[in-house]
């Protein structure tokens, strides 16, 4: 049978379905064969609420990707695949304009997604695996969140405790396994907000600073979880191409528009997909190669040197069908240097608030 050429973020309750499987599992102290059998028959929901309940005091950073996953099972338990080869590649050289001192706001489908990552994708040496992503713009995005999970998990934190603990509402987290690792079941999480984001889409990638000042941005506030740790050279790294690719992603979908989001997966049909099972039964989008964009004349040309991006925040382009859209949420594709029978050419577009 043939590979996938994608990889995907090997799900926590695949995992712990394998140490069932093994008689390995924490929850063979507080289940029956019988029950647990039924467990891994079971939906992805209930093992993790189990699961959940035998991991305070053992591990902080699985009680927070059980959380995730669970809102990933809730959300549509989306994954979002790359229309061609090189699209993620363009993403982490496009240049992104956005006022000094003005947040990164976000559009994805979803409150939780998988980013499905090409199987041999290498950045200076570096393989970059597949994350779990969760994000919220605002202050009620982020409480939702808590009440939806905490329907299924009943984990008995109440809302006000949670609000107590919970240090960023606008931000994006990520969970991944780092191919470093000797061990390949290692979560690393990294949260940022949208002031760290809008600084990550101003970090030139081909400086050879860049991951310097990638960490100067992510220090700037860290999660005050017991997660906020120092993290090794690859975990940096790992995280810096990430957090690019995430925040650059949202900014294309801005710029080409939801729609521009298709079902299915990209010319692999059938294909098994690592890191899922049959429980989990995903919704599988793509985003189309730039050749397939619509309503966006300089992404469908192939002589597009290099994307360029400038955030929209003036008033008028926030009325009409925009008018709920968070302020800066907006985007536009500029057409700054193309090759071929096309002359260089920059658009100029005078806002006024």
């Amino acid at each position: 049978m043939a590979s996938s050429p994608f990889q995907m973020f090997d799900l926590l309750s695949r995992q712990v379905r394998r140490g069932i499987k093994a008689q390995q599992s924490p929850l063979t102290m507080s289940h029956s064969s019988k029950s647990l059998k039924q467990l891994a028959k079971g939906p992805n929901e209930n093992l993790l609420k189990e699961f959940y309940k035998v991991l305070p005091g053992v591990s902080e950073i699985l009680q927070q990707l059980v959380v995730a996953e669970t809102d990933w099972n809730l959300s549509g338990r989306n994954i979002l695949f790359p229309g061609s080869e090189d699209f993620y590649s363009r993403l982490l050289t496009s240049r992104f304009m956005i006022p000094e001192g003005e947040n990164a706001q976000l559009n994805f489908p979803s409150a939780a997604f998988i980013l499905a990552v090409p199987r041999d994708m290498t950045v200076n040496g570096y393989k970059i695996p597949s994350p779990m992503v969760t994000y919220s713009n605002t202050r009620d995005e982020r409480i939702e969140q808590y009440r939806r999970v905490e329907r299924v998990l009943n984990s008995g934190v109440s809302e006000e405790e949670f609000l107590r603990h919970e240090t960023m509402y606008s931000c994006v987290s990520i969970f991944f396994h780092n191919p470093q690792d000797e061990s390949d079941t290692t979560t690393t999480k990294l949260t940022l907000n949208l002031s760290q984001l809008a600084d990550v889409l101003k970090i030139d990638m081909d400086a050879p600073d860049c991951l310097s000042h990638f960490e100067q941005v992510a220090a700037r506030q860290k999660d005050s979880s017991a997660l906020a740790m120092d993290m090794s050279h690859s975990d940096l790294y790992i995280q810096m191409i990430l957090m690019r690719l995430i925040v650059g992603l949202s900014v294309y979908i801005s710029a080409a528009g939801e729609s521009v989001l298709s079902d299915g997966i990209p010319k692999v049909t059938g294909i098994p997909t690592p890191g899922l099972d049959k429980h989990s039964k995903p919704t599988m989008r793509r985003i189309p190669a730039p050749s397939q964009t619509r309503n966006a004349s300089t992404m469908d040309t192939p002589t597009t040197r290099r994307w360029h991006f400038r955030n929209l925040r003036a008033d008028r382009y926030y009325q009409g069908d925009y008018a709920s859209w968070p302020k800066g949420s907006r985007w536009t594709i500029v057409s700054e240097a193309r090759v071929g029978k096309y002359k260089a050419t920059t658009v100029h577009d005078e806002e006024t608030d």
